[in-house]
Order: C-alpha cells, then structure tokens, then sequence
C-alpha cells in the first residue's frame, strides 16, 4: 500500500484570548510543517499552544506556554518546541490519527489577553492512504 501527501494550509485571523482548535486529526495522521504567529498589535502578546489527545478521554499538554512575540513580528512556533519530544522530530510536529485503538490528535491556541490579537498559518503535510480525487 501506498501513502500519498498533499501540502495544505490553515489562516485564521483576529485570533484571541478564546482558545482556536487550529488542527485536528479527524480522518489523517498530520505532519505539521510550520505553524506561523504574527502579531497584528502594539504590545507583546503571550501566545499559547496546547497538543489535545483524544484516545479514551482527552489529554491536554502544553506545547508552548507563555511564549512573548513583540508587536507587529511574526514567528513560527515550531522553532520554539522541544527538540526532543517525542511528536516533534526533524523539525516536524508529527500529529497521529487511528481507529485502532481510537486517537486524534489536536492544537489548540489563544492569548492571554483580549486586546491581544494576532493571526496564525499553520502549514502541513497531510498523510493520505488513497490518492486524492
């Protein structure tokens, strides 16, 4: 059996304070690729990632916390994980979906603060077993 790829992205803007499920794996195993913040304001923004895994009850890991972006500058998020976790290899953030047993995996943001606005473009690799129609 084959695997085939496509290469889609995310844009999501006037993100805020209220948590935004950027990604979810509901029918693929994701490869994130990048995951680009940009701060659209004058004041440093607190930008928060969390990594939600559904298998028999959801489980909730902070990925980044507290991270600040100055204003009007864009980052991308993936430069300030872990080298070494165990879903972040070779600059990719490997994010798993199967039936058997049932997991899927999602990333969660937001801000701390109303006032701080910003928008994200996650860029990623989605992991295919049929060819795309």
């Amino acid at each position: 059996m084959s695997i085939f790829i496509d290469y889609p992205n995310k844009v999501f803007s006037n993100l805020s304070k209220a948590s935004t499920t950027l990604i979810e794996t509901n029918s693929n195993s994701l490869w994130i690729n990048s995951i680009i913040v940009c701060n659209k304001g004058n004041q440093t923004i607190r930008f928060n990632l969390k990594l939600v895994k559904t298998q028999d009850t959801p489980a909730e890991s902070f990925l980044i916390n507290e991270l600040a972006i100055a204003p009007f500058k864009s980052i991308n998020a993936l430069d300030f994980l872990e080298k070494d976790s165990t879903s972040f290899k070779g600059g990719v953030l490997h994010l798993e979906y199967s039936t058997t047993p049932s997991v899927i995996d999602s990333l969660v943001c937001f801000s701390n603060g109303a006032t701080q606005i910003f928008d994200c473009t996650v860029n990623f690799t989605r992991l295919n077993e049929l060819p795309i129609a």
